[in-house]
């Protein structure tokens, strides 16, 4: 279960207050891992109309990273990456994600070195907040994505 703190915490990462609404069920907690399925609301806008998407996604939640800084890091699109040959101006963690620095950290190798090991090939939004990491898989909340990131977070060891 997820506390009314750590809900508030969540409501204000970057991750999750760009949703219109979301709420979350299944949850599951194992030392300082929490896994849940967040379920996500997000409203469209094509001219005169207007439609709510709702998409299901797992998100991983590390707590006691023992990390200062805020970063988040969301996936570039394919043309930003072939951009990014010829000039290269954004700061990249992690390859193929752009990395938002919201407070620099004297710990930055630490992060690196974590990030370096996800070896995921979906869509991830990552967000670290000093000793708190929540990773979200974009893609379908589905079994095999779970059991991919989980797998890499244990080899990540």
């Amino acid at each position: 279960k997820i506390t009314a703190n750590e809900i508030d915490f969540l409501e204000n990462t970057r991750i999750f207050s760009s949703f219109d609404d979301w709420s979350y069920h299944h949850s599951y907690q194992k030392e300082h891992l929490k896994i849940f399925i967040a379920d996500i609301s997000l409203r469209t806008t094509h001219g005169k109309t207007s439609s709510t998407v709702i998409n299901s996604s797992i998100v991983f939640w590390f707590k006691e990273f023992h990390f200062m800084g805020h970063y988040c890091l969301f996936k570039k699109p394919i043309i930003q990456n072939i951009i990014d040959v010829f000039i290269d101006e954004d700061v990249e963690l992690l390859k193929g994600y752009h990395t938002e620095i919201v407070k620099k950290s004297s710990q930055e190798k630490a992060l690196i070195a974590f990030l370096k090991q996800i070896q995921f090939d979906g869509e991830l939004e990552i967000e670290v907040i000093n000793s708190d990491i929540l990773i979200r898989i974009v893609n379908l909340a589905s079994f095999d994505n779970l059991m991919k990131l989980l797998n890499c977070m244990q080899n990540s060891d």
